[in-house]
């Protein structure tokens, strides 16, 4: 099973969904796809249209990961599932701006650190083979839901 295959488990054809790796960025809705322009850490995509983002190998992307989220954050519906996947034996240093740093328990609680700034949940955690972690995040609905879970 890969990313691809489980971000699509729930996804309907009417479902609007971004696959963003470290060398493209596409939008797929049923069976059509179309590239996506990435400018200055900005996709060319309205503000919560988006039902599904999955970032693809993120240990691999240039950006930082608090830019990369903001922009999830702006692009994505309320209630949107993210799914951010990672091989836990490559070095992260780009996301987070360490010199040095593969993924551990730290690492991961600075990612939901991350999210949590960003009003997105960690939901559920995979496994894949090949060492690869799958998170998947959903985007609080409103300020209630984020109040009720933090209480």
């Amino acid at each position: 099973m890969t990313i691809n295959d489980l971000s699509k488990t729930y996804e309907s054809p009417i479902d609007l969904a971004v696959e963003w790796t470290h060398d493209y960025v596409i939008m797929r809705q049923g069976e059509s796809t179309e590239p996506i322009i990435l400018n200055d850490h900005k996709l060319a995509i309205e503000e919560s249209s988006v039902d599904k983002v999955v970032l693809v190998d993120i240990h691999k992307f240039n950006l930082h990961l608090t830019l990369v989220l903001e922009e999830v954050n702006r692009i994505m519906k309320p209630n949107g599932r993210l799914y951010i996947s990672f091989d836990e034996n490559r070095p992260m240093k780009r996301l987070f701006g360490f010199s040095k740093l593969k993924v551990h328990a730290r690492s991961l609680d600075h990612i939901i650190d991350m999210l949590n700034k960003q009003n997105l949940l960690l939901e559920k955690n995979y496994i894949l083979g090949d060492q690869q972690i799958v998170l998947e995040v959903v985007k609080l609905e409103s300020d209630v839901l984020k109040k009720k879970i933090v209480i």
